[in-house]
This record gives structure tokens, sequence and C-alpha cells, in this order.
């Protein structure tokens, strides 16, 4: 069962006149029970891959698919619901609310999404 499907991605970042294009005509699936890594050197658009497919950074083009659901064919409000019941992350610079405990930022999404969590 298909559970990750990317087609023609591309992503291009302007700097003034500078176009980088950080990723060209990538396409792949993954089935059910699938791993893959993502390697390749600085600079090689790994993380731009990764923001791409859990919908936190807009492709400048191509299509992406998880469980059958076009990513970005849903308006923001729609894609970060979707996102916050579906993907799970964990950011480099952590990306933690330093208000919070530890235990708080694990499970403000789960709170976020009116869901009672078993402590």
């Amino acid at each position: 069962m298909e559970i990750l499907r990317v087609e023609k991605l591309c992503k291009t970042y302007h700097t003034g006149a500078v176009q980088i294009k950080a990723l060209q005509n990538v396409s792949f699936t993954l089935q059910k029970g699938e791993f893959a890594a993502v390697v390749g050197e600085s600079g090689s658009g790994k993380s731009t891959l990764l923001n791409c497919i859990g919908g936190l950074d807009v492709p400048t083009s191509g299509k992406i698919y998880l469980d059958k659901e076009d990513l970005f064919s849903m308006d923001e409000t729609k894609r970060t619901i979707y996102r916050r019941q579906n993907i799970g992350f964990i950011f480099q610079s952590f990306n933690l609310i330093s208000s919070l405990n530890v235990w708080e930022n694990i499970v403000l999404p789960i709170g976020l999404d009116g869901r009672n969590v078993n402590e």
C-alpha cells in the first residue's frame, strides 16, 4: 500500500537575481512498512525535501500525496490540521516553547486537537 508519492517536485529559492534550485524533478514512492534514508552533501536539498513532504514548505511545482491526499491542494488551515494530526517532526533547532516544560511541549499538539492525554 502506497503511503507517500512525490511527483516531479521542484523548489526554487530566489535571492535577488540569483535562483537556487534546491529540488529538481524529484519523484519517488514509499510503501507501507518501507524505510528510507535521505542522504547527500550539505546544501543538496535534504531539509528542503523533508520540509516539503511535511507540508512546512510549499514546493515551486510538483505534487506530494500522503495516503492519497494531495497535500498542497489543501488550504493552509486544513494542511496545518492534517500535519498536526498525521505527521511528527523532530526539528534540528528543537522549536520548543520556552515557557512550557518538556512534557507540555510534547503533548501540546494533542491538546490542540481536543484529545485527552493519558499521563
